[in-house]
């Protein structure tokens, strides 16, 4: 099985657990318009919200938080699996080396000479590269979720 096969089934493993949680299933959440809409509005667009109009928005906004959040967690969960799949290739290739090379060296070296090495580095790489992405992007909003929130109270305590 390919570190790509192994990783798929790994993701399929996580959607069946997240499921029987009684989460609905991950890609069912879409980006629609309504949606990107609520990322650009101006303060002309706010001010003529209601204080209804700002709960559903918040509420939109801070599922698609939580959605984001569940992916951050996904890529979280299979960073350790996909290094301990890379490790244990390592520790089965060390023994080629000179004990003075540096370790960097070795992991590159084995990684470049072993195809199943060389991917697993790879989802590492691309799991925390999309970790980093996405949990400023969550946190944004988050953020922009509670300040709809905000506003809601302030049109209700205007009333």
């Amino acid at each position: 099985m390919t570190a790509q096969q192994d990783f798929i089934k790994r993701e399929k493993f996580l959607d069946e657990y997240e499921t029987n949680l009684g989460l609905p299933y991950r890609s069912l959440f879409t980006v629609d318009d309504e949606l990107q809409n609520y990322f650009v509005m101006d303060r002309s667009q706010i001010e003529k919200l209601s204080a209804k109009d700002c709960s559903v928005i918040a509420y939109r906004l801070a599922q698609y938080s939580f959605h984001m959040q569940r992916c951050i967690n996904r890529e979280k969960a299979m960073i350790p699996y996909a290094e301990q799949q890379l490790n244990n290739i390592i520790a089965q290739n060390l023994e080629s080396y000179s004990k003075f090379t540096k370790h960097d060296m070795k992991v590159a070296s084995i990684c470049r000479e072993n195809k199943a090495a060389e991917e697993w580095s790879r989802i590492i790489i691309w799991a925390q590269q999309r970790v980093a992405k996405l949990e400023d992007l969550a946190q944004g909003i988050n953020n922009l979720s509670y300040r709809i929130s905000t506003v809601q109270k302030h049109k209700e305590e205007a009333k």
